[in-house]
């Protein structure tokens, strides 16, 4: 999410020096060909560019179902500190005031993320 941009582009990577805005939460999905990026470099860079709110929903295969695992992180100073989901298993999204949790996509039986609203507790749809 990112807020305040002045003009709309198709960015293939975004140049916070350039667009003079940082993003405000990066959420991603790990992939098996990119998992070490993902939850490593990636982690680094998006503190050293001062991302206040990044979660990670972590991929991995269990019993031919894909499920997912989420890892969030807040800034604090120059690095992150890793922030425990609520007893619900969900992430607080802070910039946008919603939570991000899993459910079990009823067609696959495999996980999915889910935007969940606060005031209701029910699933926000595509």
């Amino acid at each position: 999410m990112i807020f305040a941009v002045k003009q709309r582009k198709d960015w293939k990577t975004f140049g916070v020096k350039i667009e003079k805005v940082r993003p405000r939460l990066i959420i991603e999905v790990t992939s098996p060909d990119t998992r070490v990026n993902d939850v490593k470099t990636q982690v680094k860079q998006y503190a050293r560019a001062k991302v206040p709110h990044h979660v990670i929903a972590d991929a991995h295969e269990l019993d031919g179902k894909r499920r997912l695992t989420l890892i969030v992180y807040r800034l604090k100073g120059k690095d992150y500190e890793r922030v425990a989901l609520d007893e619900h298993g969900r992430a607080w999204l802070k910039p946008v005031g919603l939570w991000l949790g899993v459910r079990v996509d009823p067609g696959t039986g495999g996980d999915r993320v889910v935007l969940i609203d606060p005031a209701t507790n029910q699933e926000i749809g595509d």
